[in-house]
């Protein structure tokens, strides 16, 4: 028979029931990642420069085939670039982390 918008949300909510541990988790995992970017960006001076989050919104906007302007109409122009600031502060960190972690063997 027709299936009404109720039996989606249903299954949704199933569907959500089921994966809540996953997303605890994963949030859980979101925000514990995002304290040590942190910790590690402030403590090692790592950030955005005005010119770099503006080079990432052009990069943003030729791949979304839209104008800087729409972009910044479309997203609100603070929330852009504080998310854009943040994904350039992460990429560092990561940079940073990577260049600076030794990996040393274990013996057996």
């Amino acid at each position: 028979g027709p299936r009404g918008p109720g039996a989606m949300q249903s299954e949704v909510d199933e569907l959500l029931a089921k994966h809540e541990d996953d997303l605890r988790k994963a949030a859980e995992r979101e925000v514990r990642l995002w304290y040590i970017i942190n910790a590690i960006s402030k403590k090692e001076n790592i950030s955005a420069s005005k010119e770099e989050v503006e080079e990432e919104m052009n990069l943003m906007a030729d791949s979304l085939r839209i104008s800087i302007q729409e972009l910044k109409k479309k997203y609100s122009e603070h929330n852009l670039y504080r998310a854009l600031e943040y994904a350039i502060v992460e990429r560092k960190t990561f940079a940073f982390v990577a260049d600076n972690s030794t990996v040393t063997e274990k013996k057996e």
